[in-house]
């Protein structure tokens, strides 16, 4: 116990104990470095739904087929964050995220040559599946090295960049097609930006790696070691197998957990309004108010600039508070239950606001309802994976985040874009996104179904968050050998 105590250095961040532990200037690199890839990412799609009107014109089709564009988008999307999860169980995730921003880099190329709408779709799904690393694996990962107070901050601020970055291609993306004569030039100024971005990580690459390596059963080494030490004590192959398959063990596990369940389900129903105000609001600006596209894109960047800066930040920075007044590990549960409460908050505030908003028919009130829309679900957001990575234990967190965008974005962006546009086609587009605004509504029924499974039915929410805990226990039984034998070895290489 002594030596323990003189040879083990004390952790940077106190909250988790690491084997390697993170400095802070690669923490704040990884952080740097993700936001502004997401960056890159936001400014694609707000400039590619800046400019769907001469996308229409361009490739000869209608509102429908255009929302099948996005779709493919969101496929390709949905296919590589499931890749990236479960490749992130075997495979440093860290590597994963660089070896797709040069896959994105000829994606990006590709769709700078895309003449026919055949072509479009394809280099969109190649997009999209290209992107899914980044979106997907970055937010566990700047879980396990934020600061233990500040973590809601970090993701907020994780988040920020999605709305600068979409409110930025709004702007340009008119700008761009206006000054070269065609809107593929976008995706060309893309495609080097994105190549001149995979530098810096050569000068940080072991530190990153070693970073990645921190998250509890998501990288190689450790699989590794949990297969050859069960393997040397039982004998048999047994423990292999089930090694191989632990991700299918993990979402079997997460399957039966009742809150992040209700959690995915309110975020597919956010994301599907989420999509579609995206990929149509220049468009129904235009058409509802007959103007510009380029005035009708500076109506909505500035907003999503102005507000998407702002609101992460606040919303991680409030949640922090309230959660900081609740110290100690025995009270997870309080905490899970403030956070469900205030995501119920700003998810319902939005979308109530803004269909009355719409029904006005004056283009001030509108603007005055996606201000406020916007705010206090771009605000929500950060708290909503603060309660994904709460409700789970830390070795869930990756396959965790992983279900969440898969369903969250097959049940809602896919969806959103051809659904909408059909709507539109058929009626009108106001009367489109009425509709897309009252299927926010499941999103509140779910984060309330949420909130009431993190009660027991005894009224405790201890009781209740306990219950979850000794089910995951249960369920995790085939493995109880081999998470000994990890943990006799990490205390001996401690010592």
């Amino acid at each position: 116990q002594d030596s323990e105590k003189v040879n083990t250095k004390q952790p940077l961040f106190k909250d988790r104990q690491q084997t390697s532990p993170v400095s802070r200037s690669t923490a704040l690199f990884l952080l740097i470095y993700f936001i502004v890839g997401s960056a890159i990412l936001a400014f694609d799609r707000g400039a590619w739904d800046s400019v769907i009107k001469r996308i229409l014109e361009f490739y000869d089709i209608n509102k429908a087929e255009g929302g099948l564009i996005g779709s493919m988008l969101i496929a390709g999307f949905l296919t590589g964050t499931l890749a990236s999860g479960i490749c992130s169980q075997y495979v440093n995730s860290f590597k994963i995220i660089y070896l797709s921003m040069f896959l994105w880099v000829l994606s990006f190329l590709f769709m700078g040559v895309s003449y026919s709408y055949q072509s479009i779709l394809i280099a969109r799904f190649a997009v999209g599946f290209c992107e899914a690393p980044l979106a997907t694996l970055a937010k566990p990962l700047i879980n396990i090295v934020a600061p233990s107070q500040h973590k809601t901050k970090w993701l907020g601020m994780l988040i920020m960049p999605a709305t600068i970055g979409g409110a930025s291609g709004v702007f340009s993306g008119p700008a761009i097609s206006n000054a070269f004569g065609s809107f593929l030039w976008i995706f060309r100024i893309l495609a080097v930006a994105v190549a001149i971005w995979t530098i810096p990580p050569l000068f940080h690459w072991n530190d990153s790696c070693s970073a990645a390596e921190l998250k509890n059963g998501s990288n190689a080494a450790e699989l590794q070691e949990e297969s050859s030490s069960s393997s040397s004590m039982s004998g048999s192959n047994e423990d292999n197998i089930h090694t191989e398959t632990k991700w299918v063990h993990r979402a079997c596990s997460l399957s039966k957990n009742k809150i992040f369940i209700c959690l995915t389900l309110a975020g597919s129903a956010q994301h599907f309004t989420f999509g579609g105000l995206g990929y149509w609001a220049v468009q129904y600006l235009q058409e509802t108010f007959d103007l510009e596209d380029q005035q009708a894109a500076i109506y909505i960047g500035s907003l999503t600039a102005t507000l998407g800066l702002v609101a992460p930040l606040l919303g991680g920075v409030f949640l922090d508070r309230k959660v900081r007044s609740i110290p100690g590990e025995e009270n997870k549960p309080l905490r899970l239950r403030t956070t469900l409460k205030w995501v119920t908050i700003c998810g319902t505030a939005g979308f109530t606001f803004m269909i009355p908003c719409i029904l006005t028919g004056k283009l001030y009130w509108v603007l005055l309802g996606f201000a406020v829309y916007i705010f206090v679900s771009v605000a929500g957001a950060p708290m909503q994976i603060r309660g994904v990575f709460t409700c789970v234990s830390d070795r869930h967190q990756t396959m965790a985040i992983t279900i969440f965008s898969i369903v969250e974005f097959c049940l809602g962006n896919l969806l959103s874009p051809p659904i909408v546009g059909a709507i539109a086609d058929s009626s009108s587009i106001t009367f489109a996104f009425v509709c897309m605004f009252l299927w926010s509504g499941f999103g509140t029924v779910f984060w309330v179904c949420a909130w009431i499974y993190s009660h027991s039915q005894t009224g405790t929410i201890q009781d209740g968050f306990q219950r979850f805990n000794d089910s995951e226990a249960l369920n995790s039984s085939t493995q109880p050998l081999e998470d000994k034998i990890d943990q006799d070895l990490n205390h001996q290489a401690r010592v």
